[in-house]
Parts: structure tokens; C-alpha cells; sequence
């Protein structure tokens, strides 16, 4: 009877054990994946104002043309370019027209 109670609880002990890694392995993975995702909007801000300031005055169809030749050269991944009047979409990058002239990129 010893011998079984004695096993029970060294693999209560082991499975606590196991678990509390599990935790602790999955809180230091979240905080690495949030780190990342928050260097990556950093990036893409970015680049965001890089681009709408060298492009800013940029008309539409010239906007345009670019966009869907950058589009077409990226044949591996699936990038859209669509015309919502005063919103051009590329991809999930937002570009931000005014009489027919671009103003900003994203936001």
C-alpha cells in the first residue's frame, strides 16, 4: 500500500511539474511573440511614413501603375490592388487620396 501511495504521489509531483513548465514555457513564448508583433508594427509605421512621404502629391494612375506592377512581381504571395475611390488598397497597406492625389499612407 506504501509503495502505491508513495507512486501516486511522486507522479502527482511529476505531472505538477510538467504542467508548471508548460506554463512558464508558454508565458515566456507569448511575451517573445508579442515583442515581435510589436517590432513588426514599428517596422510597417515605418515604412509607412518612408513611403507617404516620398510619395506624397503622387497621382492616382501613377499610384496605381506601381502598385499593380510591385503586385504582379511578388507571383509568390497573393497581394490585391484595389481602387475604393478615395482609398487604395495594397494589400492591407492603406494609401489615402485626395483629389486625386495621394496625402498619406496608412492609418
Amino acid at each position: 500500500m506504501r509503495i502505491f501511495l508513495a507512486s501516486i504521489i511522486l507522479a502527482l509531483i511529476l505531472m505538477c511539474s510538467l504542467f508548471a513548465y508548460l506554463w512558464i514555457d508558454r508565458a515566456i513564448s507569448l511575451g517573445y511573440a508579442n515583442q515581435s508583433l510589436s517590432q513588426s508594427n514599428t517596422s510597417l509605421q515605418s515604412l509607412e511614413r518612408l513611403l507617404g512621404n516620398s510619395w506624397r502629391g503622387m497621382s492616382k494612375q501613377v499610384l496605381l501603375e506601381k502598385l499593380r506592377e510591385e503586385a504582379g512581381a511578388q507571383s509568390d504571395m497573393l497581394i490585391y490592388v484595389e481602387d475604393e475611390g478615395g482609398v487604395v488598397w495594397f494589400g492591407e497597406i492603406r494609401f489615402n487620396i485626395e483629389n486625386g492625389r495621394l496625402v498619406n499612407v496608412g492609418h
